[in-house]
């Protein structure tokens, strides 16, 4: 049967079913380490976003040191992360700092889905 839409293109592609899950609000990212995304073996790709008025660096919190890392530029910067390029690191928890003032940073996972009980937690939330 042919896939009808692109849910079954990735189930098709990955060979596992996945869904999507966004934070329930963006986190406010300051001066300080802020976590902006839990660690998650399941998750398969991460997209950061930057939806403040302040340059955020963020960083895989194994990885490096603040305020090294990734810059996302203000008003809608992004950083797109995909285990089939990036390996581990889209499933370790990440954090940021703002530079000059508070900024807000959206989280959008793509994760396996393990049926009912990830329903039951809600696709608006984090696992």
């Amino acid at each position: 049967m042919p896939p009808l839409n692109v849910r079954d293109l990735l189930l098709r592609r990955l060979g596992v079913p996945v869904t999507m899950r966004r934070s329930p609000q963006a986190t406010s990212v300051s001066n300080t380490s802020t976590e902006v995304a839990r660690g998650n073996p399941a998750r398969v790709g991460l997209q950061l976003i930057n939806s403040g008025t302040f340059v955020v660096n963020v960083f895989p919190l194994r990885a490096l040191v603040a305020p090294f890392g990734f810059r996302l530029e203000p008003n809608g910067g992004a950083l797109l992360l995909n285990w089939e390029q990036d390996g581990e690191i889209v499933a370790w928890p990440w954090a940021g700092i703002a530079v000059g003032g508070v900024s807000d940073v959206l989280a959008v996972e793509e994760i396996i889905d393990s049926g009912p009980e990830d329903e039951a937690s809600g696709s608006e939330g984090r696992p």
